[in-house]
């Protein structure tokens, strides 16, 4: 552990397993698409450091 408790930004690791899943399902029926970027919003975590 740290002290002070650091502040982090946080990504959801559920929202990107679920948006790869959409996406693996889309490939696997056929769609074909071009690369492209998905924004996924970050969370802050405010804690003592900050």
């Amino acid at each position: 552990m740290s002290s002070p408790k650091l502040t982090t930004v946080s990504s959801s690791v559920r929202s990107i397993g679920m948006q790869a899943a959409i996406l693996l399902h889309k490939r696997m029926e056929g769609f074909k698409s071009e690369p492209q970027n998905i924004i996924l919003p970050p969370k802050l975590i405010i804690r003592e450091s900050c």
